[in-house]
């Protein structure tokens, strides 16, 4: 069935705008800036341009999509929002897009009957980690330090390392993998809803950002007061 939908997609998750036009189930316009910063001032300025370029006003939109990470805490914060702002003022559907959703999308046929790992890159030699079967998550997301890498997967049989070094972390496990980066991003993100809206998802699911933080593990230091300054 082919969709009739007009949706505007966008993700500020990483050092970057990326945003994407369908209109009526075809791609009408896709653009990515690399942004070290600035994406509070240029997000909306950057939407404007996309649906002028492609005649589309703000209110022939019939939903939007929206990164929701894990990545840098104000640039999910960043688009978060703004898809938030933008659906109540338009009175349509907004859903929240996870990197994981993004890595686990159009995956090889070979591993689509699999439980898959999916990995992305986290900070200071960390990975993020969540396991997948089919589109749904079977786990809260965690962060993984690479040199210590420890995954629960022995309830699932021959599971498969996918994303961001995947080699690294199957071979430490004695499993298959297949390298990905993440690409297209907005489109991906937007095609990911367009699905879910043409299935009868029809409301906004208030989109949240993906925040992993890495467990503390250090020990308590007893016997010691600290000091305030």
């Amino acid at each position: 069935m082919q969709s009739k939908l007009n949706l505007l997609g966008f993700d500020t998750s990483a050092a970057h705008c990326a945003a994407a036009l369908l209109k009526g189930g075809f791609l009408a316009e896709e653009t990515f800036l690399p942004m070290q910063k600035g994406q509070a001032e240029n997000l909306i300025p950057i939407l404007e341009s996309l649906l002028k370029s492609t005649y589309t006003s703000w209110t022939d939109l019939d939903g939007i999509a929206v990164g929701t990470g894990p990545g840098n805490f104000t640039g999910i914060r960043i688009s978060v929002s703004a898809a938030r702002g933008l659906a109540l003022s338009l009175k349509i559907p907004v859903i929240g897009v996870s990197n994981f959703q993004l890595m686990n999308h159009d995956n090889p046929k070979s591993s689509l009957e699999k439980v898959q790992i999916l990995s992305l890159p986290g900070p200071l030699g960390t990975a993020y980690i969540q396991l997948f079967k089919d589109d749904s998550p079977l786990g809260d997301a965690y962060q993984m330090p690479l040199d210590k890498i420890c995954i629960d997967f022995f309830n699932y049989h021959e599971p498969i390392v996918i994303g961001y070094q995947a080699k690294l972390i199957a071979e430490k496990l004695g499993l298959n993998s297949f390298e990905k980066e993440l690409s297209n991003i907005a489109l991906n993100l937007t095609r990911i809803v367009e699905k879910k809206l043409m299935v009868g998802h029809l409301h906004s699911q208030r989109p949240t950002p993906l925040y992993i933080k890495a467990a503390d593990a250090s020990e308590a230091k007893e016997g010691k007061t600290p000091i305030l300054t």
